[in-house]
């Protein structure tokens, strides 16, 4: 699986993920959901590269604060994480840290929209605007 496709892929997973929250659905069941979508080197990574006790991490992860205290919501228990660190996870395996992928990101995004807005200058001619 190259790059771009493990971007898009992410960015299914994020909007799947997205649309079960919407629906109030916990963290853990759509985890579970994707995890039972996962297909060629994806599944092979979630079965074979990781060890149980991996998985159970991902499985079990909560949001922590700077000091490593849980965060909790309005009924005081720990918020879950575990669709963002299953994410983190397969970025870190197949593309290294994320953010590497930020960096680069960044950069592409720079460079094209450096590229961009010196298209999209209003030329002035004789006084007029013209774009």
């Amino acid at each position: 699986m190259n790059e771009y496709h493990l971007i898009n892929k992410l960015q299914e997973m994020t909007m799947v993920s997205n649309a079960y929250k919407i629906k109030n659905a916990s963290d853990k069941v759509v985890d579970n959901l994707l995890i039972a979508r996962f297909t060629g080197q994806l599944k092979g990574w979630w079965d074979n590269v990781l060890t149980v006790q991996q998985q159970t991490e991902i499985l079990d992860s909560i949001q922590i604060d700077g000091i490593g205290e849980p965060i909790l919501n309005i009924d005081n228990e720990p918020i879950e994480d575990y669709v963002a660190i299953l994410s983190y996870n397969i970025t870190k395996y197949f593309i290294g840290y994320p953010t590497y992928l930020k960096d680069r990101t960044t950069d592409q995004l720079v460079r094209n929209g450096l590229k961009r807005s010196k298209k999209q200058q209003p030329i002035r001619t004789l006084g007029i605007m013209v774009d």
